[in-house]
Formats: C-alpha cells, structure tokens, sequence
C-alpha cells in the first residue's frame, strides 16, 4: 500500500493560498458587515410661519375698561351694558340701570323649553334704592296721591314704559299677562299717530326704568291705622306705617338643578 504525503514545498504553498482565501474571505466579510449603507435624504423641516400677530388687535382688559368707563350707557340703546366690575355713567332712557338690576342673561329664551335645554342659569341682580353716583341723576319720586300707583288688575305689574295703549288711550295692555286695563279719566291722553300718548316725557311713570312712589297715604302698602277705633272719621284717620319683613326664598331642591 502506497500512501503518497505532499511534498513540504507543495505544502508550503497550498498554505499560502489557504491563507490568501482566507484573509481574502474575512475582508469580504468585513466589507460585507461594515459597508456604510445607502444615505437617504431626510425631508426638510417645515419652514415656520412667519406671520406674526398685530398686537394692536388683541383686547386689552385695561383699554375696555377705560373706553367702558368714559362712555356713557343709554340703558334703551345699549343691549350689552359694561362689565359688572365696572363703574361706568348711566343714562336711564326707558330701562332700569344695571346698576339696580342686572340679569344674568341679556338674550332672554323665548320660551321655558329652550331656557330649559339651553342650560344656562337665568336670574336678576336688583339692588333697590341703591346709591346713586354723582355723574347719574336721581331716580324720579313720584307722588301717586290718594289713588296709588298705577298697576295691573290681574298680575299688579305697575304701569311701565313697555306697556301699550290702545283704544285711543282709553285702556292700556300690560306687557306681562296682557291684560287690558281701563285708563282712568283723570290720567287718560291722546295718542299720537304712532300710538303713543303724548305726554309720554311728562310721566316719568312711563319714560324712565326705575322710578320711586310716595305711598306712605296708601292702606294697600303695608299701612294700618286707626280706623276701627271708635269716633275716628275720615279727617282724623292717621296710616302708621307697619315695619317691613324680609323673607328669603332659596331653593336647593334636586329639580332647581335640572
């Protein structure tokens, strides 16, 4: 048996090739593992809007309420007044001031279906026989005489700027429940073509929002005398005025919520 072995030279040099493959195969696969990879671009960041806001339009807090306090509000004229937190110069044309009575909505719902659904809260701030500013006028005293004021026979709303008089002035419409009341003879006057009485800026009664009545003489307000005691006659009748009561009404029930 003849087993033939390489000679060394041969040896030698199928080493050298072995080797050559070998270092030729790690620099493939070091290339192969350490090849930088394809570069992709990255898209370019959006260019910022360069736009700027005017100051000059934004609401500045402090100019409104400058521009509320020197402006005077016509309480008919004006549907929005100023800023509750405001003091601003009123001029009563046919509604009261805001500051005797301020509602929490000055769009009034048409009906109690859309107030309901809306759900925003709807009530008045009054503040009756509050003080007066020295830039307002006083409110007007009326002296309603022996007869008291003016007031609705069904749902005693006083006699206002908003109600309507109709039948020549004979009779007036309360703007309330619309009931229509008779004018008496000593306080009736003619109407204009526009139905309105021509006295109207003679009756403060009915061209201011909020106006004062003297009724210290009038038994319906809260007044008792002596007229039950015996030998008191007409003449010798004196009205004490009764103190008043305050009653206060919250309620906090689950349906006030709703």
């Amino acid at each position: 048996h003849q087993h033939n072995q390489p000679q060394p030279q041969q040896m030698a040099q199928h080493s050298q090739h072995l080797v050559a493959a070998q270092h030729q195969h790690q620099q493939s696969q070091h290339q192969h593992h350490h090849r930088p990879g394809t570069v992709t671009s990255r898209p370019e960041p959006a260019p910022a809007n360069t736009s700027k806001i005017d100051p000059t339009q934004i609401p500045s807090p402090g100019l409104t309420i400058d521009k509320e306090r020197k402006a005077v509000f016509n309480t008919l004229k004006h549907a929005l007044p100023p800023s509750a937190s405001n003091h601003f110069p009123v001029v009563d044309d046919g509604a009261a001031s805001p500051y005797i009575m301020r509602p929490s909505l000055h769009s009034a719902p048409s009906d109690s279906d859309l107030l309901r659904d809306s759900g925003l809260p709807w009530s008045i701030l009054m503040t009756p026989l509050g003080p007066v500013s020295n830039d307002e006028a006083n409110v007007p005293f009326i002296d309603s005489g022996n007869s008291g004021p003016i007031r609705c026979k069904r749902c005693r709303v006083y006699i206002n700027p908003f109600v309507t008089f109709v039948d020549q002035g004979r009779r007036w419409k309360c703007n309330f429940c619309e009931m229509v009341n008779e004018v008496a003879s000593e306080y009736f006057c003619n109407l204009d073509e526009n139905g309105v009485r021509r006295d109207i800026h003679e009756r403060t009664e009915l061209s201011k929002g909020s106006v004062e009545y003297d009724v210290q003489n009038i038994a319906e307000y809260a007044f008792v005398g002596n007229a039950g005691t015996s030998g008191v006659t007409q003449e010798t009748y004196k009205p004490v005025q009764l103190p008043l009561n305050y009653i206060f009404c919250i309620d906090v029930s689950l349906q006030a919520h709703v």
